[in-house]
């Protein structure tokens, strides 16, 4: 995955891997994931929520 130099306003790269969302805009969690403010982050980050068993940025992976 390439690095975003212009943000969009929702996402921007950040090391060149996973996109970084500021709004849930089109974020689809699997599994009955929920979208939500990651709280680890103070910057407006979110992320899905994931059922028990589930994991990854969209509730993809088994866990």
């Amino acid at each position: 995955m390439m690095k975003d130099e212009s943000s969009d306003g929702n996402k921007d790269y950040i090391n060149y891997q996973t996109p970084v969302y500021y709004t849930c805009t089109g974020i689809e969690c699997e599994a009955g994931g929920v979208c939500v403010r990651d709280e680890k982050h103070s910057d407006s980050r979110v992320r899905c929520r994931c059922p028990l068993g589930r994991g990854g940025f969209f509730c993809e992976k088994l866990n």
